[in-house]
């Protein structure tokens, strides 16, 4: 391969110098011109802050989603929604809220995550596969399946691929470990972990 001119260089030079700059502009055109647009279509609210890490989250089905300020959603985040016209399905994301990993949150009736939450695992208010819901909940093959909202307080902590099932409240300031199932609610400042989850220790508030 033939050398370079000093021209030649210099232009390679600023190329490859330019490619970290030249990604992220074009992340931020990408979110500001058309990934929070198309979020913000589907909201009732969406706030200020929003962050993405790649394409905005992917939402199926129909119903409300509220988003707070100061929100950042991870890359391949999934909504499914499967609530009815008298009985929307309602997803609630209050302020500063951090998802990472690679989430799927199921609403049949009703999802709701405080201030100040850090979110890695996965979120169903129903007993059905999020890729079972239809839009009108109800029976499907014959049985009719249960809902019951999910509650998940300030401050929480949710491990990687863990398990939020219906019904569930996680009050102030709990800590569910990576690959938990978490089949009942968890008192304020808990540790849980395993399948199902138990409480394996409690924290002083200031710990």
């Amino acid at each position: 391969m033939a050398d370079l001119n000093p021209a030649q260089s210099a232009l390679c030079s600023v190329l490859f110098h330019a490619q970290p700059l030249l990604s992220n502009l074009r992340s931020f055109l990408a979110q500001f011109l058309i990934y929070e647009p198309a979020l913000r279509y589907r909201c009732r609210g969406l706030g200020d802050g929003l962050r993405l890490e790649g394409a905005a989250p992917r939402i199926d089905g129909d119903g409300i989603i509220d988003i707070g300020e100061g929100v950042q959603f991870g890359s391949n985040m999934h909504f499914v929604l499967a609530g009815s016209a008298t009985d929307p399905a309602c997803l609630t994301l209050k302020n500063h809220i951090t998802f990472f990993g690679q989430q799927v949150i199921g609403v049949a009736r009703s999802v709701t995550i405080g201030n100040h939450c850090w979110i890695g695992g996965n979120i169903f208010d129903n007993d059905v596969h999020p890729f079972a819901l239809t839009p009108h909940p109800g029976p499907i093959g014959g049985v009719t399946y249960a809902s019951a909202p999910v509650v998940i307080e300030d401050d929480v902590w949710v491990g990687l691929r863990a398990t939020i099932l219906k019904g569930v409240t996680l009050r102030r300031g709990a800590i569910v470990g990576a690959g938990a199932v978490v089949t009942e609610s968890v008192p304020p400042y808990t540790v849980v972990a395993g399948n199902p989850a138990r409480v394996i220790r409690q924290l002083r508030r200031g710990d």
